[in-house]
């Protein structure tokens, strides 16, 4: 939607949309701390250090540029496999719609989170990733947005 895209493209213009390349010095740290054998990444990670430039050194016929971006995050986020979602956080819904959210949470097997502050189950790996993402911008000067305590967006 036009909202939508009218605030991306001014976080983007303000520098505030984060690039891999940003975390190159966090999956170095990743790679040097952990024990991730003898991974593409890590040969490549030998010769090359923007994370993009690895990928690209990593790259083969059998794994895909996707397969190795996710694989470096994975290492920043120190995830060893794809977690089960544990629970559904809502950023936002039309007012028309909220007989959904209701749906949703009748439902669900998940928790449905609408409010952090009120969620009976604490979202430990979503807050840690949100700080690791306005980490890598900190030497931008970009200000930190405190987006897990804004309120669910309801227009």
């Amino acid at each position: 939607p036009d909202y939508s895209l009218n605030l991306l493209r001014a976080e983007f213009e303000a520098g505030a949309v984060n690039k891999l390349d940003n975390f190159s010095h966090f999956f170095h740290f990743a790679l040097a701390a952990g024990d991730r054998g003898r991974s593409p990444l890590r040969k490549a990670a030998e010769g090359h250090f923007r994370i993009s430039e690895v990928v690209r050194a990593a790259k083969s016929k059998n794994i895909t540029h996707t397969a190795l971006q996710r694989a470096a995050l994975h290492a920043i986020l120190n995830l060893e496999q794809v977690a089960k979602p544990e629970y559904i956080r809502v950023l936002g819904f039309r007012r028309e719609k909220s007989w959904l959210i209701a749906a949703l949470q009748q439902k669900s097997t998940l928790p449905v989170i609408t409010n952090l502050k009120s969620a009976k189950i604490h979202p430990t790996n979503e807050i840690k990733a949100t700080e690791l993402y306005w980490l890598a911008l900190k030497p931008q000067n970009i200000p930190e947005r405190k987006e897990l305590a804004t309120p669910m967006v309801i227009i």
